[in-house]
């Protein structure tokens, strides 16, 4: 990991609290950035206490301490989402000369300017992007792959945590769509998996999406399919 990257780590409630203790003590407390709750939509409603609608995803920066860098692009459009309306009619009252409504705050003593048509910061809780359903062919993208991601969810995280030209590590990599979204938005990947249907289902994504890539040669042999490419 560079100084300025993160590492998200995807799970649900079954272990995300052990797999946060467990990166504390390999980061250090001060490198946890905070967590997103996904809640895709599709979580099973239980008959007996809550039921368990959502997934968790922690960060965690490579360096600890509240100064260390980290990338965060907080003014891609991917982050923001449209202020409330009462919040637009009570308080961005001002114009600019080419007619842009904004609001000022004074916080600690300097003044922040924020305009409308910019929206709000998004907060940790992402309803808005909703699960794959993998034994449905609902979705143009959808391969079947039980652990399938949607693209909007890592379009949001790629975007949030690189920038262009940087490299995006998914070592579980799945249906491998971290590695065909991050091809799209001009990164570099790596991608990794112990199932060889895994990579067979990467390869065949990033060759429909006609990202260059190569396959790099493992213990065993690689998959009859893949043998061509």
């Amino acid at each position: 990991m560079k100084p300025e990257a993160s590492m998200w780590l995807h799970l649900d409630y079954r272990t995300v609290h052990y797999a946060k203790v467990m990166c504390d003590e390999i980061f250090g407390p001060g490198a946890f950035r905070g967590e997103i709750v996904w809640v895709p939509g599709n979580g099973a409603r239980g008959r007996s206490g809550p039921s368990v609608t959502h997934q968790t995803l922690l960060i965690f920066s490579r360096e600890a301490g509240p100064r260390a860098s980290f990338c965060w692009n907080a003014d891609d459009p991917v982050l923001r989402e449209p202020f409330a309306a009462t919040s637009l009619e009570m308080h961005f009252r001002s114009r600019t000369e080419d007619g842009r409504a904004y609001r000022e705050r004074i916080i600690g003593g300097k003044t922040y300017r924020y305009f409308a048509d910019q929206g709000r910061m998004l907060g940790s809780v992402w309803s808005d992007i909703p699960g794959m359903n993998a034994n449905t062919p609902l979705r143009k993208e959808g391969t079947g792959y039980p652990t399938q991601k949607p693209e909007r969810l890592l379009d949001r995280i790629i975007r949030a945590a690189s920038q262009p030209g940087q490299t995006v590590a998914d070592l579980m990599c799945g249906s491998g769509t971290t590695l065909v979204v991050a091809a799209g938005l001009g990164r570099r990947f790596v991608g990794g998996d112990a199932s060889a249907l895994a990579v067979e289902t990467t390869a065949r994504r990033l060759h429909a999406a006609r990202a260059s890539y190569r396959l790099v040669p493992t213990a065993g042999p690689p998959p009859a399919s893949l043998r061509a490419r």
